[in-house]
């Protein structure tokens, strides 16, 4: 029996957010569940972006789009 790996971001606080569990994942990102940390009865969805070089220029790439 293999033992999962524990993800790095289970436990941390983003901003006003404390990541709860991992609820699903992509090519481009992670997304998170996440505790709002200024409302305790909500909860949200919190997507971590890979940086990898196809994200960054997409990323590029909506910026210019954006910015028109």
């Amino acid at each position: 029996m293999t033992t999962p790996a524990i993800d790095e971001m289970i436990g941390k606080t983003i901003g006003d957010f404390t990541i709860i569990e991992k609820i699903g994942e992509g090519g481009m990102a992670v997304v998170y569940k996440a505790d709002d940390c200024k409302h305790p009865d909500r909860h949200v969805a919190v997507k971590k972006i890979r940086r990898t070089r196809e994200t960054m220029d997409f990323i590029e790439e909506l910026k210019v789009r954006l910015d028109k």
